[in-house]
């Protein structure tokens, strides 16, 4: 179901709060020659450092997007925190000072970096699960009781739910290919929150799902893609070129934060958007 009032005031209150800590380390995983595009592997602490140090600084963010997820539904929370991380890559800006920081073939270290991301995202999704239940029974002046919201049960995804994550994956790249056209950071932010919410929302519509792990999951896979591509030989010319150009692969213009935090906050949209339209719960596959 949608979130009420209440719901969205919660959700709202963790986004903006979480995000503004986040944005407190912006300097410290800035690269050392203050340009553009926020990677762990150019953080001018250094890679291990720079993970350090978003991890927590995301406790926050991670705290109230479980009250968030206690409130309503598991989808609220991996919003909310996918939501606040967004601000921090907002701050980053594009991928370009990273083309230039690195040499050709840099995108090897964005596949490990987004893998590292992927971690995180993981963390999140598990910790969320675990604790929801607990806190819901201990603290039940903090749930609205909206019919709906105990629908999704986030787990290790069986196949039909990695087939959903599949569907969203081939729905929201696709849509994303046609609308990532420059590395700005607007562009590359909306352009991943919008095609990620109309792969969320058909996959949750084609194959309805009450683990939405392989969709929340499913930008991972397009970046892995992506940037796989730009490496492939004959995948295309030297990305500083292809960049300067303007004929880098769409996909390969967002950097691995872009991916997890605002693709992974249209996913939880999109899902959360088709439950509100569907019925019958007992339908609905694991």
């Amino acid at each position: 179901m949608l979130p009420s009032l209440r719901q969205r005031l919660i959700i709202g209150t963790a986004v903006l709060l979480g995000g503004a800590v986040w944005l407190f380390v912006d300097d410290l995983i800035r690269a050392s020659d203050g340009g553009d595009g926020f990677t762990l592997v150019s953080a001018r602490i250094g890679s291990g450092a720079a993970a350090v140090v978003v991890l927590i600084a995301g406790l926050p963010a991670l705290a109230l997007g479980i009250i968030s997820s206690v409130s309503g539904s598991v989808l609220a929370g991996v919003f909310s925190v996918s939501a606040a991380l967004t601000m921090l890559a907002w701050r980053g800006g594009s991928i370009e000072g990273y083309l230039w920081r690195f040499p050709p073939g840099g995108y090897a270290a964005l596949i490990v970096e987004m893998m590292v991301w992927t971690v995180g995202l993981a963390m999140v999704i598990a910790s969320i699960q675990l604790l929801r239940p607990t806190l819901r029974s201990r603290w039940p002046a903090l749930v609205l009781g909206k019919p709906g919201d105990d629908d999704m049960q986030m787990k290790l995804p069986t196949t039909p739910a990695a087939l959903s994550g599949l569907i969203c994956a081939l729905v929201g790249g696709l849509l994303a290919y046609f609308l990532l056209r420059t590395g700005d950071r607007g562009q590359v932010i909306v352009s991943l929150l919008l095609a990620f919410t109309v792969g969320g929302f058909a996959a949750q519509t084609i194959l309805p799902q009450s683990n939405p792990v392989g969709v929340l999951l499913s930008p991972v896979l397009v970046a892995l893609v992506a940037y796989g591509w730009v490496l492939y030989p004959g995948g295309g010319p030297d990305e500083r070129l292809a960049f300067a150009s303007q004929r880098l692969w769409g996909l390969a213009l967002a950097l691995p934060i872009h991916y997890a935090s605002a693709a992974v906050a249209g996913c939880a949209m999109g899902v959360g958007w088709a439950g509100s339209l569907e019925t019958p719960r007992g339908n609905r596959a694991t």
